[in-house]
């Protein structure tokens, strides 16, 4: 498309339900947002078409080369191409006069409307405004995105240019917009800018109270603070384990901040801030803690999720067994298997060629780990986190996929080991056939049957590293 989005400026004004009998009733986002854009095409654009969400409506819409007159908006519910369950606004602005090639423009929208998640698609999404506090994140669309209704405009919320976001809250209520960090505004306000912001802007607001634990703040909603010292207490764990397990990480600051969502809404790691859901089940809880904790050792995120969610996953279930031992892990691998049963495609679906579908998420949280857990029964632990910390030091770490942590293994495990590497890597992450994966089996037996698949005899390995 020829049209680029160059910058937001946001004004937000979030108000709870006005019906206090019904606590989950939804309460209202109502907003302005100046968007400039640009015409980086041949031709002049007469056209401008954007994506909301789906309960958020336009108001107004008017161009500041003519801010007087309003231009005409067409809105349509409409399922995005190929994902027929995820509705959104789509909205289309015509402009008085077209924008000439080389030309920018600021188009005003005012909005607003009671989002409500998107649960029947996503089940963590909930984002809503609530009586007490609000999540709204990228995945509903609270601001606008430049494009038609495809899921690769679904994913350009996730890449956001130059933003600021000013934000008017009910009283009590403080608001979190990481990275970046809120200055008080001339009218009370709250105002947070950004530049160049490439995970969206994921907005939590609410009445939360403080809790200091150590080094670590909780963030938690009114009388919760016995949960604060649970999240604080197992992410202190995490900290110290993988510290020694793979070095020192430069981000994982221990005065790194929890805020807490209700169960179920789904956790998020973002830079200075670990939005993060507890369980009721201790077990399931602490999983849920260091599972967040263990991304600051996957710092990239890669269209596979393999060099994030995998690996957190892996480091996940050994936090488990490092604090609940062996029946701990084993009940984590178990979970993974089962899912796996209940997604029998994802087994063959490659680590390494995985994309957006419904199965990547059993394949990156599940076949990944355990793929990870497989290699372990093969080379020894030790030589897993020295394949990590490796990966860690690497420029690849940041910015590469699945197939570059494919040659890093190669390289670092090219010397002779009784342990068929490439074999491994091409049933596993490239998909030359179907690994096999005795599900059905106890946790520990199945992984060490499917090492021994790759077993190799010394004068064997040798004959295969001399070819």
């Amino acid at each position: 498309m020829a049209l680029v989005a160059r910058r937001y400026d946001l004004d937000v004004r979030i108000s709870p339900s006005p019906i206090a009998a019904v606590p989950d009733a939804p309460g209202s986002l109502d907003a302005t947002c100046d968007l400039l854009i640009s015409n980086a095409g041949a031709r002049p654009v007469s056209t401008v078409p954007l994506l909301l969400y789906r309960l958020l409506h336009v108001e107004r819409a008017t161009d500041t080369r003519d801010p007087g007159a309003p231009v005409a908006t067409r809105q349509s519910i409409r399922p995005l191409y190929g994902q027929s369950a995820l509705q959104v606004n789509s909205v289309s602005v015509r402009l008085r006069t077209p924008l000439d090639p080389g030309a920018e423009t600021t188009l005003r929208l005012t909005y607003g409307g009671s989002p409500v998640g998107y649960r029947e698609v996503m089940p963590y999404v909930h984002d809503s405004v609530q009586s007490n506090f609000a999540v709204l994140r990228p995945e509903v669309l609270w601001y606008p995105v430049l494009g038609s209704a495809t899921p690769k405009t679904y994913r350009q919320a996730w890449s956001v240019p130059e933003a600021s976001v000013k934000i008017q809250l009910p009283e009590g209520w403080r608001a979190f917009l990481p990275p970046a960090r809120a200055r008080s505004g001339p009218d009370g306000t709250d105002l947070f800018t950004f530049a160049g912001w490439t995970q969206g802007l994921h907005l939590f607001a609410g009445a939360f109270e403080t809790s200091q634990m150590h080094v670590l703040t909780v963030y938690h909603l009114p009388g919760r603070s016995g949960w604060a010292f649970g999240v604080a207490s197992a992410a202190e764990f995490a900290l110290g384990e993988l510290a020694a397990w793979l070095g020192p990480q430069a981000m994982a600051r221990r005065d790194v901040a929890f805020l807490e969502l209700p169960a179920g809404w789904g956790s998020q790691h973002l830079p200075g801030l670990i939005a993060q859901t507890v369980a009721d089940d201790p077990a399931a809880a602490f999983a849920e803690v260091v599972h967040e904790v263990a991304h600051f050792w996957t710092p990239g995120r890669d269209p596979n999720r393999f060099c994030d969610e995998a690996i957190a996953h892996y480091l996940e279930d050994l936090l488990c067994s490092a604090k609940g031992g062996t029946g701990a892990w084993q009940a984590a691998v178990a979970r993974r298997m089962q899912a796996l049963r209940e997604h029998p495609h994802a087994l063959s679906v490659p680590l390494a060629l995985a994309t957006e579908s419904e199965e990547l998420d059993a394949v990156s949280r599940q076949k990944g780990p355990l793929a990870l857990a497989v290699l372990e029964r093969g080379i020894g632990r030790a030589a897993v986190f020295e394949l990590l910390r490796a990966w860690l030091a690497s420029p690849a770490s940041a910015e590469g996929d699945a197939m570059d942590f494919v040659q890093h293994v190669s390289k670092e495990l090219s010397q002779p080991r009784n342990f068929d590497t490439s074999r491994f890597l091409r049933e596993w992450f490239l998909g030359q056939c179907t690994p096999e994966l005795a599900l059905a089996e106890p946790p520990e037996f199945a992984l060490t049957q499917a090492a021994n698949r790759y077993a190799l005899a010394p004068s064997a390995e040798a004959d295969r590293v001399r070819s």
